[in-house]
Parts: structure tokens; sequence; C-alpha cells
């Protein structure tokens, strides 16, 4: 009986070693060391295997950075999990000083989004601005803004790494008092003065508009009903 030693990374099969040759290995005990070889396609595929890569993924070994790419949707659990997993562990690999994530995208679609930040979009949803005169705000109304645009900025931020566009409406309500006219300006105007008032602060997407018709039909005068209201829109 004969006898092969030496070294065997465990990413390669004795039956890798024998392909092409004629040898009866019926006759041979193998006794190998393991070890990590540094060849550039071993490490690529040492690297595939441990990192259980999916299939949907390139990988790409030079310079001793790994470099993956393609796409990945969190509409399939299983490869957003292992995307989640890779982005946020610090891991070694032989031969390999950097895994590169750069080209990998990350397809999110828009009912995983909205959901994700559900809490997020309903804090700029529920602000509404109060009015005592067309473009005067009631007594504490103002600091209303400084959350507002912690707000839009953030949402501005997460919608920048995705492939949809958002909007703000920004509705201006009045009673029924005055003229039907002249109500239309006011709710203008109030929508227009928040607008303004955001924009002094940052670069966002709005849009301002009166709405359609008086928000509290009565007949007396509502103070509550002199307002501007918000509504994020993604799509």
């Amino acid at each position: 009986k004969r006898w092969i030693k030496g070294l065997q990374d465990p990413i390669v099969s004795i039956q890798a070693l024998n392909d092409g040759s004629d040898i009866d290995t019926s006759h041979i005990d193998y006794r190998f060391s393991s070890y990590q070889s540094l060849e550039s396609e071993i490490v690529r595929d040492r690297a595939v295997k441990l990192l259980r890569i999916p299939a949907s993924i390139k990988s790409v070994y030079e310079n001793n950075v790994l470099f993956l790419s393609g796409e990945i949707s969190d509409s399939d659990a299983q490869d957003l999990a292992w995307y989640n997993g890779i982005t946020a562990s610090n891991i070694y690999l032989a031969g390999v000083d950097r895994i590169d994530l750069n080209d990998i995208k990350l397809e999110r679609t828009l009912g995983s989004f909205l959901s994700d930040n559900q809490q997020l979009i309903s804090d700029i949803n529920k602000t509404v601005f109060y009015f005592n005169r067309a473009d005067e705000l009631q007594v504490g109304e103002e600091s209303k803004f400084v959350p507002l645009l912690v707000h839009l900025e953030k949402l501005k931020a997460l919608i920048s790494n995705t492939q949809w566009r958002y909007s703000i409406n920004i509705t201006g309500h009045s009673d029924v008092s005055g003229d039907p006219e002249r109500n239309r300006i006011v709710r203008l105007a109030r929508a227009n003065y928040v607008k303004s008032n955001i924009l002094n602060k940052g670069a966002f997407n709005l849009e301002s508009k009166a709405s359609t018709g008086e928000s509290f039909r009565a007949s007396h005068i509502d103070y509550k009903s002199r307002k501007v209201t918000l509504q994020v829109i993604i799509q």
C-alpha cells in the first residue's frame, strides 16, 4: 500500500487531486495536514463556500480584496438576512484583507420601506400648524418646526438610497367665516407660509396647496380649522 502525504486545503477535495490520473486510489492512504491555501482561485472558492454567497451575487478576488456585486431584494428573506449579516459582521478569511460590498445594490419594495419607516412618516403626517390669521401662527406653534425638520432630514436621507421619490403635500385649511374666495386665498397663504419656513431650513420636495373647501362646515367660527396639515407622498 502507498501513502501520499502533504498539505490539503479543506476546500479542495481528494477527488480533485486525482482527476485526470490513472492511479488506482483504492491502494492509497492519504495523510494530509490541513492548511489554507492563498492561491487566488482557492481563496475565492473558499470565500463563496464559507460566506454562503447567494447565486445572484458575483464574486471577484483581486489584490487580496474580495469584490462582491449584484442585487439583493428585500422581498427575499433569505438573501436579505445574508446581506444584513455580512454588512454587520467583521469577517476574517485567509488571503482576504477586505470585502468590498459597494457594488451590491439592495432592491427594496415600497411596501417594506413604508413598513420600516411607518413611525417616521406618521410623525410627519401628524404635524399640524394652527393659525390665528392668514399668516400668523398661534402662540407655541413655531416650535413644531424643530422636530419636523429633523424628521424631514431623516426621510430625505433614507429616500436618497432608494429608487423612489418623495414629496410633502402642505395643505392650508380655513373655517366658513368670510368670503369663500377670500378663504381660498387664505388657505393657500397658510400653506405657503409653512412651506417657506421649511425651505429656509433645508432643500426638501414640498408642494403647497389650498384645501378644496373649508375643513369645518358649521355656522360659527372654529379656530381649530385654521390650520395647515402635511402628508408624505412616496412613489
